[in-house]
């Protein structure tokens, strides 16, 4: 014997959802001052940018990227091959000849650490472009482009070593 799932649970995690709903949209309305931006309550000034102004937190990766160049028309070109880059790696690695990176460990690490660099481009994206800053960013910034790169690559050799020792391994048995 069991408690049918729709109309008992359904209806308590409908429950918990509009109560939880009810207390976000409540902190809001009542203390908006704790999700806003310090810089809304400033005084503007229309002839300078503030050192502090930064993008929203999914376009941290990017701003850092774009700071890193020093050159603008540079930067701006880096930060698009760098989405672009992201766009592209899921069509890279769907061809039916290529295994997923789950057969491939050297891709595998390769890809951890992308999606690190990925979370201190972030980190760093949000930092003021000071010094010490600048060259994490920029550090960051090789390592995140050649990671893109060097990920199909490494998949390759991985699937040309395993072919080679398979070829080995079939002529070693005959003899």
């Amino acid at each position: 014997f069991s408690v049918p799932f729709h109309p008992y649970y359904s209806i308590k995690d409908l429950a918990g959802f509009a109560l939880l709903l009810a207390g976000l949209v409540g902190m809001t309305f009542t203390f908006a001052s704790l999700t806003a931006d310090p810089l809304q309550w400033q005084p503007i000034n229309k002839m300078k940018t503030p050192a502090v102004i930064k993008p929203e937190w999914y376009f941290l990766y990017a701003y850092a990227i774009l700071r890193s160049i020093p050159h603008k028309a540079g930067g701006v070109f880096t930060m698009f091959a760098a989405i672009a880059g992201i766009a592209v790696f899921p069509m890279i690695s769907s061809n039916e000849n290529f295994q997923s990176m789950k057969a491939c460990p050297p891709a595998r690490l390769m890809f951890v650490i992308w999606v690190a660099n990925f979370m201190f481009l972030t980190v760093i994206g949000a930092q003021e472009p000071t010094g010490g800053w600048v060259l994490a960013g920029q550090f960051g910034t090789i390592l995140h482009l050649s990671a893109l790169v060097m990920i199909p690559m490494i998949k390759a050799d991985w699937e040309f070593y395993l072919f080679m020792t398979a070829q080995l391994d079939e002529e070693e048995s005959v003899v």
